[in-house]
């Protein structure tokens, strides 16, 4: 999904599934796109969050993160996104992110099993 966000003195169109992950800076977040591009964005993290909808998910108080780049969650206290970056999580917060992690790889599993039934041909035996 597309938003037109604040950035300062424009605006600007980012599509959340390039987002990485986000980090909160005061009144302000950087977001982190996939390809490592960073954006000042005029919105507090909250704001955010409800802007970009289930796929984030609040892991700190400093960090939203797109559970669709999720790779490894430590139980030391990170996680590791599709990007090399690890992000801090919190203790407290740790299990509802496995939570909703696990229910997103589901979502996914599921869309993609549906994508494939829908593109395979029926099997038809001409010589009846």
């Amino acid at each position: 999904m597309k938003h037109i966000l604040p950035c300062g003195d424009h605006y600007q169109l980012i599509d959340s599934q390039t987002i990485s992950y986000v980090q909160a800076c005061q009144n302000y977040t950087k977001i982190y796109l996939l390809d490592e591009t960073m954006i000042f964005c005029s919105l507090s993290m909250v704001k955010l969050l409800n802007c970009l909808g289930s796929q984030f998910q609040q892991i700190h108080k400093s960090y939203l993160i797109n559970l669709h780049t999720v790779v490894r969650c430590y139980k030391a206290g990170a996680v590791l996104l599709n990007n090399g970056v690890k992000v801090p999580i919190s203790r407290r917060r740790q299990k509802e992110l496995l939570s909703k992690w696990e229910e997103t790889i589901r979502m996914l599993e599921s869309i993609e099993n549906n994508t494939t039934h829908q593109n395979k041909k029926p099997f038809v035996n001409s010589q009846i």
